[in-house]
């Protein structure tokens, strides 16, 4: 009867062992699946992020070729220079229809990549960042305007030359000029007009941008006229012929020059990945 009843037991414990070793089993199969998965999904969002990343590149790279713009930064100075009109606008156009063909073509499902450039071709707008300044082509890119529209009075000098090249320099005129010496809406105002690298006129004023200011340029060929609005909105539209343009702006309350930098106008990548419901818009930094 002793010797049955250690059967058993023995039995029972040998049974009990085997089920905590298959538990353990189950336990380290599921997690080895788990792990698996994750490894997966891991390296599918490694390749949402890769994607992502190239087409961010190759839009700056588009930009700094074909864009006839170039970008500089000198502290907390941003200076865009550019001719106006601007004749690289539709070659720019044309190349970036293109490279969104190839994009949304390679990329056509899981991850499906979609390219938004009506944003940026239209009137090519740069976000300057960060303060929120956006630097934009009214009338469209190419045409003869362009507009700097801060969020808020946080600019602290605005430099403007213009290049006129071939073209005869006669007279500049404040039309509308409201001075100031202290405030936050106290802008230093300074533009320059040059002709093969010499200059033949410039003005440096302290300028409340909280009320309307207008200075008129004039050439044989036609007239430049700036508009200044509140919040420190500058309007320039070129009434002669083509003009060389460096468009200076100085920053104020940015308390580390390394933040500022130039983007494309936000959400122009979606990326959507259907498998694991992500969905990323993102833009492409410039400068």
């Amino acid at each position: 009867m002793g010797n049955v009843k250690k059967g058993v037991l023995f039995t029972f414990g040998i049974t009990l062992v085997m089920l905590i070793i298959l538990t353990f089993a189950v336990l380290i199969y599921k997690n080895s699946l788990q792990a698996s998965e994750r490894t997966a999904e891991i390296g599918v969002l490694d390749r949402v992020f890769d994607i992502d990343t190239s087409v961010q590149e190759s839009l700056k790279e588009l930009f700094t070729l074909k864009s006839g713009i170039i970008l500089t930064k000198n502290n907390l100075t941003v200076s865009i220079k550019e001719d106006l009109p601007n004749g690289n606008s539709a070659a720019f156009e044309a190349d970036m229809e293109d490279f969104k063909e190839f994009v949304e073509s390679k990329f056509d499902d899981n991850p499906k990549v979609k390219l938004n450039i009506t944003k940026i071709t239209e009137e090519l707008p740069l976000d300057i960042k960060p303060n929120n300044i956006k630097y934009t082509h009214p009338k469209d890119f190419g045409n003869k305007q362009i507009r700097v529209i801060p969020e808020e009075l946080n600019v602290k000098s605005y430099g403007f030359t213009f290049e006129i090249n071939a073209q005869t320099y006669t007279s500049y005129n404040w039309d509308v000029l409201n001075t100031c010496t202290t405030g936050d809406s106290c802008v230093n105002f300074t533009f320059v007009v040059k002709k093969g690298g010499v200059v033949k006129a410039s003005d440096t004023k302290n300028v409340d941008m909280s009320k309307s200011n207008k200075l008129t340029i004039k050439l044989q060929q036609g007239d430049i006229t700036i508009d200044i609005n509140n919040p420190a909105i500058i309007s320039i539209d070129n009434g002669a012929n083509a003009v060389n343009l460096i468009s200076s702006i100085e920053m104020r309350n940015v308390l580390n020059y390394e933040r500022i930098k130039v983007m494309y106008p936000e959400n122009v990548i979606e990326l959507n990945l259907k498998e694991l419901q992500i969905n990323k818009k993102s833009t492409a930094r410039i400068l």
